[in-house]
């Protein structure tokens, strides 16, 4: 019975310290999801699913977005909205159109939750799935912001 404990124990702190990670958010983009210096739980085993926010490596800079669109959807912007598979995703303002695009396989189209000011697939296109580094599990800190994702 002690030794099973322990065993759950040391299995505990090995999930924690091996396999999940802590990180601090850097910036606003995924605002209000996230907001700058939230402490974050990440995993590093996942499957990319769309509306999961992920971290993701991109021209050796880090970034965390949510995966609006996977391999076979079709995206584009027009007059304000996002649209997914000709289904309006999310309404913003001030945002130029831009022409459908194809999701191919193993690419994501990542967006910031703060659209408009978020430097994301708009600007730079789809990611490669290899580039996905984990996926956000919960807030940790500020613990008024705690949430499961």
């Amino acid at each position: 019975m002690k030794l099973s404990r322990i065993f759950i124990i040391i299995s505990i702190i090995i999930l924690f310290c091996i396999i999940l990670s802590i990180k601090v958010v850097k910036s606003n983009s995924m605002y209000p999801t996230l907001k700058e210096n939230d402490i974050i739980l990440t995993n590093p085993l996942f499957k990319v699913e769309k509306d999961k926010i992920y971290g993701f490596v991109y021209k050796n800079k880090n970034y965390i977005k949510r995966a609006i669109a996977i391999t076979g959807n079709v995206v584009e912007i027009k007059k304000g909205t996002i649209y997914i598979n000709s289904i309006p995703y999310k309404e913003y303002y001030y945002l130029e159109n831009m022409n459908p695009i194809k999701i191919l396989k193993n690419q994501v189209f990542f967006s910031g939750d703060n659209f408009s000011e978020s430097f994301d697939s708009k600007n730079f296109g789809c990611v490669d799935i290899k580039s996905i580094k984990f996926q956000i599990i919960m807030i940790l800190f500020p613990f008024d912001r705690w949430r499961i994702f």
